[in-house]
C-alpha cells in the first residue's frame, strides 16, 4: 500500500471561492486529482438538520465552488450522497443547511 501526504497552505482570508481553488492548486490542480470522465461523489457532511452557519455541517458555496472546479475535468458524473444521523432527516438537513 502506497501513503500519499500532501500540504496544503491556509486561505482563510479569501472569498469561499478562491479558497477552494487555491487549495486544490496546493494539491496539484484538480486535473491531477481527477481524470476526464470520472464518476465522483460529493459526501458533504450533512449529518444534522442544522444552518451550516453553527459549523455543523458544510457551507453551500463551498460545494458551488468545488463543482465548479470539477466540472472543468468533464466529469461522467457528479453524485451528491448523503445520510443523516440516526434519528435525523437527511432532506431537512439538505433543506436547513441550504444546499
Amino acid at each position: 500500500m502506497q501513503t500519499i501526504c500532501y500540504t496544503v497552505t491556509v486561505h482563510s482570508d479569501e472569498s469561499i471561492r478562491s479558497m477552494v481553488s487555491n487549495c486544490l492548486k496546493d494539491l496539484g490542480g484538480i486535473d491531477q486529482l481527477i481524470a476526464t470522465g470520472s464518476r465522483i461523489l460529493l459526501k458533504p457532511n450533512l449529518v444534522v438538520a442544522k444552518p451550516n452557519s453553527s459549523g455543523a455541517t458544510t457551507n453551500p458555496l463551498i460545494l458551488d465552488a468545488l463543482i465548479e472546479q470539477l466540472m472543468r475535468t468533464s466529469p461522467h458524473e457528479i453524485i451528491i450522497g448523503e445520510s443523516s444521523l440516526i434519528g435525523d432527516d437527511t432532506m431537512e438537513a439538505y433543506k436547513i443547511s441550504g444546499v
